[in-house]
């Protein structure tokens, strides 16, 4: 590129406007690119950790526990009724 001595200011300042323009827009589009995979990341950790918390409960889906748990129940309700 030839270097014109009589470059004005306003193309100077174009020129670097421009520069600047590309940069951010280039600072952008890495900003969506972390942004998308972190919000991949904790949806992911959302799930496993729904999986992991819901786990330890689904023993309670035994139909011989529910009847246990309901009788007990009922044991604890009169108790407290009667003693009220």
């Amino acid at each position: 590129m030839v270097h014109n001595p009589k470059t004005s200011f306003r193309q100077k300042g174009s020129g670097v406007l421009g520069i600047a323009s590309g940069g951010t827009g280039a600072f952008g589009a890495l900003h969506n690119v972390c942004h998308y995979t972190c919000e991949v990341i904790v949806v992911g950790l959302a799930l496993a950790g729904i999986s992991l918390t819901g786990l330890p409960l689904a023993f309670l889906q035994d139909p011989k526990l529910i009847i246990l748990f309901s009788a007990k129940k009922e044991v604890v309700l009169i108790f407290y009724m009667g003693a009220g």
